[in-house]
């Protein structure tokens, strides 16, 4: 087994972890596709109209076209085959 000494593992392993947190926290892996949602938008943020995706447990995604979502539709999740919604922090009206 070898020893290593120096920095510069320390850093690629910090480095490798800030990756991982980032791809962990991305939007686009913990979410249904953007795809999935009919929304709509005044420029400032995001109202979830209607998922017509196929997962039976969407993940409500946190931004679409790097607008935050902070709103959900009374016919946001009406699909008959959904059994739980995730719903991130910056979803702060349920109508």
């Amino acid at each position: 087994m070898a020893i290593v000494s120096g920095t510069a593992p320390v850093q690629r392993m910090r480095h490798m972890g800030e990756i991982i947190a980032a791809y962990l926290d991305s939007a686009l892996i913990w979410t249904a596709p953007v795809s999935d949602w009919l929304w709509q938008s005044d420029g400032s943020e995001v109202t979830l109209l209607l998922y017509h995706g196929s997962s039976n447990s969407p993940i409500i995604p946190k931004s679409v076209e790097g607008l935050p979502v902070t709103a959900l539709a009374p016919t946001a999740c009406n699909y008959a085959g959904i059994s739980s919604v995730t719903i991130p922090a910056g979803v702060v009206n349920l109508y």
